[in-house]
């Protein structure tokens, strides 16, 4: 949904230039996409884990940092005219 909104905003912006909508699109999302699809490969490894024990789950529970790493994501407010 975040990518369709900013993708619809850049083209209203852009009026008739879809290469500089795309290019625009391409500078808001990729942050974002390239840090989820970081945690995606993260989270896709747990499961090929052999199942732990309950002694491991407690230990990475007790030990286990907030997730700081995401941000809030605030697309641009596109205007509409």
């Amino acid at each position: 949904m975040i990518g369709a909104y900013v993708l619809a905003g850049e083209l209203a912006q852009a009026r008739s230039d879809h290469r500089a909508a795309f290019t625009a699109y391409e500078n808001v999302m990729r942050p974002f996409v390239t840090e989820h699809q970081a945690l995606g490969r993260e989270g896709a490894e747990r499961f090929s884990m052999p199942a732990p024990t309950q002694e491991v789950l407690d230990m990475l529970a007790a030990n286990a940092p907030e997730n700081t790493r995401t941000e809030v994501v605030r697309p641009p407010d596109y205007a509409m005219r």
